[in-house]
């Protein structure tokens, strides 16, 4: 379905037995948690505008466009991905197992969430000596070294249930959310590499790689 209008209404009922997952395109603020759209699966936003997308009780896919989003998932097991742009997703639901995908390029995010079994996915380009992991107010900070490529983590240090259980590289390591402390009071002293630095200098290096070979598994 296409949408390019607040005007436009789209009809997918929920238990709707087509035997596949149904899309809405829109370029324009939308919600597929409505009373005639519970049967739609996938919602993309499209152009460049700051506009936002809504999901539903299904597991939906929650993809952003180039400008600042904000996505926000129902009760599904959602996958988000915000595309460019400063990013929020909002995964209110306390239960659902959700997927967040980010990477290099990918801009400033902002995560809040909920509980439930919950993954940051790292897109490809990224390895576990280029991320930057910072304690920031109450916030868990994942960067990009060299870059402005940042993906924040609401209020982790305040309760269990807003952080991720696991971050997962496209290499296959991963690190769970009990070994991230290891890495961020490690990196607490010293100062992010610089722009355009997108390698450890070799005095990092000396310190920091036996914690990260330790904790990402």
């Amino acid at each position: 379905y296409i949408v390019n209008s607040i005007d436009d209404l789209v009809y997918e009922f929920a238990g709707a037995a087509n035997g596949t997952a149904d899309e809405v395109k829109s370029s324009v603020s939308y919600s597929v948690d409505q009373r005639f759209t519970q049967g739609v699966e996938n919602l993309t936003l499209t152009g460049a505008g700051s506009i936002n997308g809504t999901g539903n009780a299904s597991s939906n896919v929650l993809t952003g466009n180039s400008g600042a989003n904000t996505l926000a998932g129902g009760g599904g097991n959602d996958t988000y991905r915000g595309g460019l742009g400063a990013d929020a997703l909002v995964a209110a639901s306390g239960t659902s197992n959700d997927t967040y995908i980010w990477g290099r390029g990918e801009g400033a995010d902002t995560l809040s969430d909920a509980g439930g079994t919950d993954q940051l996915s790292v897109l490809v380009g990224v390895t576990a000596d280029q991320l930057w992991l910072r304690h920031v107010g109450n916030n868990l900070e994942l960067s990009v070294i060299g870059t402005t490529d940042k993906f924040t983590i609401n209020n982790w240090y305040t309760a269990v249930a807003n952080q991720v259980e696991s971050v997962k590289l496209s290499d296959g390591k991963a690190l769970i959310a009990s070994k991230v402390e290891n890495l961020v009071n490690a990196m607490a002293g010293f100062t992010p590499p610089a722009a355009g630095q997108t390698t450890l200098p070799a005095n990092y290096q000396t310190s920091l790689n036996p914690v990260i070979a330790a904790n990402w598994a």
